[in-house]
């Protein structure tokens, strides 16, 4: 599977030294049918989280194989499984852990355990709700002080569709891109897509920091992509603050919770562009063009 070899190998340049990254792909047919950037956010999604767990360093180990899955399976799974061919991916890693009571609550929107201002929690729920939108299923087992395994069952395209993937229309391009979130898999993921659509990416961790980056860099800067929910200073205010230094300033706003009646006041100071999380390549491409080339 191409979507998933290339989350290894964005992986290896991203996570701490001190954890081994390993791949066991056994699969030898991995082609189904499918948005490639949502899986690839949710395989890279998997991995950052498990790289969280492991703050000391460990083994993180991503495998693949094929099974298939017969109809007494598929009738007691709670998700709509149907019989056939699957690619079994499995997300391995030996961290501390997952409590018990904390298992059953972890792919609900907003539960998390992490510190505050180290993000929304939503990533877990967005991996959970693509796995179901490419009728697949996915499962967790964990034991603390041993690790966790996330088990996703996708099934295989048909040789007639072998490699078929939803169908998009990436527009590349050139230029310098900012993209402000506190969320790190929507850090990484965003400067994977623009960095394969052409584009250099500048990376910031909240809108204090975009800030002070836009206003070292306006030069070299050809674009903005602010999250609108952040720590320390949200993409509102960060808004404002690059449009009352620079008012030509390009800013695309994105949220996955924001409705775009919510951006009224910001609409009527210059706002044109507005993207909702998690990002899709075809649709991420396609508004970029247009706020580098100044269209509604």
């Amino acid at each position: 599977m191409l979507v998933l070899g290339k989350t290894v190998s964005f992986l290896e340049n991203t996570i701490d030294r001190r954890i081994s990254l390993e791949t066991n792909l056994l699969a030898d047919h991995s082609a189904v049918i499918g948005d490639p950037s949502q899986l690839h956010n949710s395989f890279l999604n998997l991995g950052i989280n498990a790289s969280h767990a492991m703050p000391e360093g460990g083994t993180l180990v991503y495998s693949s194989q094929n099974i298939s899955l017969d109809p007494p399976f598929c009738e007691t799974s709670t998700f709509n499984l149907q019989p056939g061919d699957y690619l079994k991916i499995e997300v391995r890693d030996t961290g501390y852990g997952i409590k018990p009571e904390n298992l059953s609550q972890i792919f609900d929107p907003f539960y998390t355990t992490k510190e505050p201002n180290r993000g929304t929690g939503l990533g877990l729920a967005t991996v959970y709700g693509t796995i179901q939108q490419h009728s697949g299923a996915i499962n967790v087992y964990s034991e603390e002080g041993i690790g966790t395994t996330f088990q996703i069952l996708l099934p295989l395209a048909s040789e007639g569709h072998a490699g078929e993937l939803a169908p998009s229309q990436k527009l590349t391009g050139s230029g310098r891109i900012l993209v402000a979130d506190d969320e790190e898999v929507m850090r990484i993921t965003a400067k994977a897509i623009l960095e394969d659509l052409g584009y250099e990416v500048v990376l910031a961790k909240n809108g204090q920091e975009a800030l002070y980056l836009y206003i070292k860099n306006k030069e070299d800067l050809d674009l903005v992509i602010l999250d609108m929910i952040m720590p320390v200073m949200n993409g509102r205010d960060c808004y404002f603050e690059i449009k009352k230094y620079d008012p030509e300033a390009r800013i695309i706003l994105s949220s996955g919770f924001t409705k775009e009646d919510d951006l009224h006041d910001m609409k009527q100071h210059g706002l044109n562009w507005f993207i909702r999380k998690p990002y899709h390549s075809a649709n991420l491409s396609q508004i970029v063009q247009k706020a580098l080339a100044q269209e509604n």
